[in-house]
């Protein structure tokens, strides 16, 4: 995975940028860094709008991956966080 060294956590732009970067890195076919970045926006976005969405594209590169327990892991923590 490409660093996230343009996406600080202290900043509410970094979730975003790592949002963004990972859908790049999806579109390139790079899947584990967009996993990586879709992983951390989940666990930094400050906002409950942010993460729920980075867990859920997670679930789509999981699904592409085929490691359909860890989709299913991320579909559900999003569930439970409404």
């Amino acid at each position: 995975m490409r660093g996230n060294a343009n996406c600080s956590s202290s900043h509410a732009d970094g979730p975003m940028a790592a949002l963004v970067a990972a859908k790049a890195d999806f579109d390139a076919g790079d899947l584990a860094s967009a996993a990586g970045r879709l992983t951390w926006a989940a666990e930094h976005g400050r906002d409950e709008g942010v993460r729920a969405v980075a867990r859920l594209r997670l679930a789509g590169v999981r699904l592409d991956e085929k490691k359909y327990d860890d989709a299913l892991k991320h579909i559900d923590k999003t569930q439970h966080q409404e």
